[in-house]
C-alpha cells in the first residue's frame, strides 16, 4: 500500500474516530444515561436556551486542539506502531480526529446561528433542530447521521419541516 493511501486511511480513521465521539458523548453523557450531571445539566440548558453564546469558548476550542496535538495524536501514534504502522499514521488520524471536531463545532453553531446556504447544511440543519425540538431523543449526530442509523436513532425530518423560532437567532422556517 502506498504512503498517500496509508495516510487516507489513518485521515478516515481519524474522523471516524471523532464521529463515533461525537455521537457517544452526545447521546450517553450530554443526555444523561451515563454522564456525569454536570455534563447534562449544560447540555440540557442549551436545549432550552439553544443561541445563548457560546456554544464552546474560544478556551475550550483551544483546549481541544492542545490535547488533541499533545495526548491524542502521540497516543495514535504509539498505538499506530503498536499494531506495526508507521508512527505517523496515528498521529495523522489525531490530527484528523482534532479537526473534525472542530468542523463539528462550526457546524453546531452554523444550526443555531446561520442560515443554511448548502443542501447539506439544510438537511444538517433540520436534523439538528428536529433533535431539539423532540426533546432530543433522536438524530444525536450534529454532523453525520452514521451512528444514528447503527443504533436506531435515526430520524428522518421532512423538507418543509417546520421549528419554533426559539432554536435558532434567525427564522428557521424559511431555510
Amino acid at each position: 500500500m502506498t504512503d498517500v493511501a496509508v495516510a487516507a486511511l489513518a485521515v478516515l480513521a481519524g474522523v471516524g474516530a471523532w464521529s463515533f465521539t461525537e455521537y457517544v458523548i452526545h447521546r450517553w453523557f450530554m443526555h444523561a444515561e451515563l454522564g456525569p450531571a454536570i455534563a447534562s445539566r449544560g447540555h440540557l440548558e442549551h436545549h432550552r436556551h439553544p443561541t445563548r453564546r457560546p456554544l464552546a469558548s474560544p478556551l475550550s476550542l483551544a483546549a481541544a486542539v492542545v490535547v488533541g496535538l499533545g495526548v491524542v495524536s502521540p497516543v495514535g501514534a504509539g498505538l499506530a506502531t503498536a499494531v506495526g504502522a508507521p508512527w505517523w499514521t496515528g498521529a495523522l488520524a489525531g490530527v484528523a480526529g482534532i479537526a473534525t471536531y472542530l468542523v463539528y463545532e462550526r457546524v453546531h453553531f452554523r444550526s443555531h446561528f446561520r442560515p443554511a446556504t448548502t443542501r447539506y447544511a439544510r438537511w444538517q440543519q433540520r436534523r439538528h433542530l428536529a433533535h431539539h425540538h423532540r426533546a432530543g431523543t433522536t438524530n444525536f449526530g450534529v454532523t453525520s447521521p452514521l451512528w444514528d442509523w447503527v443504533f436506531a436513532t435515526y430520524e428522518p425530518v421532512p423538507p418543509d419541516a417546520a421549528f419554533p423560532d426559539r432554536l435558532t437567532a434567525f427564522s428557521a422556517r424559511s431555510g
